[in-house]
């Protein structure tokens, strides 16, 4: 069994292996909220086991939110996840914000039983909200591709976590 990652505020240095982690999950631009955004561009966490970076969390904050764009942990069901997840709930919380928030599409199941397990509800469901993603991302004529467990994707499901 490996040693709890270490979880720091990502640094200037970290940006060539940032942009690297990010196309393994979609970036490094991804659609959050109907929202096109620039993973480079957001403040990120970086969890690191002996030095080296295994994880990635990067989000942003509007109003009383903190919407996670993307997390990332190699490899998964090490506890990487959950541990990228706490410090950024927790600093969320610190800053006196209402809720964490975040999409994921209706094929990953993996990760909607990851988050409900953290304690994420099913906020809602944009029907369809994929074709959105991909004529966000200049994909228009791109059939939807079938994800995840043979399931086609199609929809954009919102899960959130009161603080």
């Amino acid at each position: 069994m490996s040693a709890d990652p270490t979880i720091r505020s990502a640094a200037a240095e970290d940006a060539e292996w940032i942009a690297t982690a990010s196309t393994a999950i979609g970036g490094p631009r991804v659609v959050s909220g109907g929202v096109l955004h620039d993973l480079m561009e957001h403040p990120a966490l970086v969890a690191e086991n002996r030095s080296d970076p295994v994880g990635l969390l990067v989000w942003r904050d509007e109003r009383e939110t903190r919407e996670v764009l993307a997390l990332r942990a190699d490899p998964e069901g090490a506890g990487t996840g959950r541990a990228l997840m706490t410090a950024c709930c927790r600093d969320a919380a610190a800053r006196g914000l209402a809720r964490v928030a975040l999409d994921t599409t209706n094929d990953n199941l993996r990760a909607q039983g990851f988050y409900q397990r953290f304690g994420f509800r099913l906020a809602s469901v944009r029907i369809g909200g994929f074709a959105e993603v991909l004529r966000l991302k200049s994909l228009p004529d791109t059939p939807a591709p079938v994800g995840q467990n043979g399931i086609p994707l199609r929809d954009i499901l919102r899960l959130q976590l009161a603080l």
